[in-house]
């Protein structure tokens, strides 16, 4: 697979004070960026054409409510534990009655094998920290009981993603979306990772509103919508999406049979299994 870095087009003005926001200058840091292992460039390059666009149509795209116009990146989330707050990529929300949507995207991250994973033990000393995600908590005890041995999730950043979901429903108390956006790649890794996203959201499926999209099926659903800039969707397409990838959806419904689980509805929205082609609502 080939892999660029982020493109030479100036970013944004809103764009570029979020990146200067991050702890220990994160996209002060041109490495950053440019790392062919990060989600920073695929983030700005996806999403950033729609800065100066209507937010609603990518929002949508994404699961979000109709009703969603603003979109920011690199959204900070405070916990009640104090410490540092998570960052989650993108973030859309509308009316006071609209429920936010947050992303947290992964590119080639997802396919690097760790044998450890560590909470810290804060997350389990503060008494009511978890009190209406007791789900969370029972995952957050697990992670601790692996502390020092191999770890169940190998592929999928499990304790990122508690730490992520904390955050959102201490900032969020009404209700929250955490769609989990990673690239798609047919791979023994991939297969891997998709189980650990099975087994996470067992524990958290009754709690919050946990959703999984590739990068693939939302592109496919970008590049359909009406009057959207054809260089733009070239310009992706050719960074970043130059194989088919139809039979990606399938292969994780498939999952569901192989591991007894049934997550389609709480993972991926109403009745994916209507969908003919990966990213065909």
């Amino acid at each position: 697979m080939t892999v660029s870095c982020i493109n030479t087009t100036p970013l944004h003005s809103p764009t570029g004070k979020a990146r200067g926001t991050l702890p220990f200058g994160f996209f002060r840091q041109r490495g950053k960026l440019q790392a062919l292992h990060s989600s920073a460039a695929l983030v700005v390059n996806f999403f950033e054409y729609w800065r100066t666009r209507s937010v609603q149509a990518v929002a949508e795209a994404c699961g979000a409510p109709r009703d969603s116009y603003k979109m920011n990146f690199e959204v900070k989330h405070a916990n009640a534990l104090g410490r540092i707050p998570s960052h989650l990529d993108v973030v859309f929300t509308g009316t006071p009655e609209s429920k936010p949507l947050a992303i947290e995207s992964k590119f080639t991250e997802c396919y690097q094998r760790h044998t450890r994973r560590s909470l810290a033990r804060g997350y389990l000393s503060k008494p009511g920290l978890w009190r209406e995600l007791p789900g969370c908590e029972t995952l957050a005890q697990r992670l601790r009981e692996e502390e020092g041995q191999i770890t169940s999730f190998a592929y999928l950043d499990a304790p990122q993603l508690l730490k992520h979901t904390l955050g959102l429903a201490t900032t969020y108390p009404t209700g929250f979306t955490l769609l989990y956006l990673w690239y798609g790649i047919k791979s023994p890794e991939a297969s891997q990772h998709w189980k650990e996203i099975i087994e996470f959201e067992s524990y958290v499926k009754d709690e919050i509103d946990f959703r999984v999209m590739t990068y693939q099926e939302l592109f496919s659903r970008v590049a359909g919508l009406k009057g959207i800039d054809r260089n733009y969707i070239q310009y992706l397409k050719t960074r970043y999406f130059t194989e088919k990838y139809n039979s990606f959806l399938d292969e994780m419904l498939a999952a569901e049979d192989k591991y007894g689980v049934s997550v389609s509805k709480s993972l991926m929205g109403p009745e994916p299994r209507a969908r003919k082609k990966l990213g065909r609502p």
